[in-house]
C-alpha cells in the first residue's frame, strides 16, 4: 500500500495511508474568495452500499505556504485525526438537494450566481519530479483544485479549474494530468 508523506513548509503533517485502503487522496482547493484548504482522506469500500472514511488533514492554508507530497510505497503512517462512517440515507439527501434547488431558483430567478471574489485571482504553482514548475490561474470557474489520487490501478496528480453546470455537468480546464510513481516529489505552493 502506498502511503503520502505531506510536509507544510518543511514540516511533516501526516504520512497518510493504510494497508486495507481503496482510495487514498490528497487534495488542495482553491476558490473564488481566496480560501485554499488541503485535505488528505483515504476511502475503504465495505460492501456495494457503503464505505469507511478516515481523514489525516483538513486546514486552511496561507499565501506563502509550500506543500510537499511524495508518494512511497512503505512507511510508518500516522494515525488518522478522524475515522467517520455515517449512515448514508439517500432518500433524506434527495429532498435536501430538491429544497437547496428551490432556494437557488427563489433566489436566483434568472440563473445567475455571483460568487464573492478576491481583487487578485487565486494561483498555485504546482511542480513534480518530471514537470517543471506549472502556474494555474482561477479564472471564472468555481474552484481550481490540486487532486493526487491513488487507488489499487495507480496514482494520478490532476491540476484543474471547474464548474459546476445547471445539469450537473462541468466544465472548465486542466494544467496537468501524470502518473505518479513511488519515490516521486509533489510540490504545490500558494504564492504570497
Amino acid at each position: 500500500m502506498p502511503y503520502l508523506e505531506i510536509q507544510l513548509d518543511g514540516r511533516s503533517v501526516a504520512c497518510a495511508g493504510a494497508d486495507d485502503l481503496d482510495v487514498l487522496q490528497t487534495n488542495i482547493i482553491a476558490t473564488p474568495s481566496g480560501e485554499v484548504s488541503m485535505e488528505s482522506f483515504g476511502i475503504r469500500f465495505t460492501d456495494s452500499a457503503s464505505s469507511e472514511h478516515a481523514q489525516w488533514v483538513s486546514q486552511r492554508l496561507s499565501p506563502g505556504d509550500l506543500i510537499d507530497i511524495t508518494l512511497m510505497s512503505s512507511a510508518r503512517p500516522t494515525v488518522a485525526t478522524s475515522t467517520l462512517s455515517p449512515p448514508i440515507d439517500l432518500e433524506k439527501i434527495k429532498r435536501d438537494l430538491n429544497e437547496l434547488k428551490e432556494g437557488f431558483r427563489r433566489r436566483y430567478p434568472d440563473g445567475a450566481l455571483s460568487l464573492p471574489r478576491v481583487t487578485q485571482p487565486v494561483t498555485l504553482l504546482v511542480s513534480t519530479t518530471n514537470t517543471p514548475c506549472i502556474v494555474a490561474a482561477l479564472g471564472d470557474e468555481e474552484q481550481l483544485q490540486v487532486v493526487l489520487t491513488w487507488t489499487k490501478e495507480g496514482c494520478v496528480l490532476a491540476v484543474d479549474a471547474i464548474s459546476v453546470l445547471k445539469g450537473g455537468n462541468t466544465t472548465g480546464k486542466q494544467w496537468l494530468e501524470e502518473r505518479i510513481s513511488p519515490g516521486q516529489l509533489v510540490q504545490v505552493m500558494y504564492p504570497a
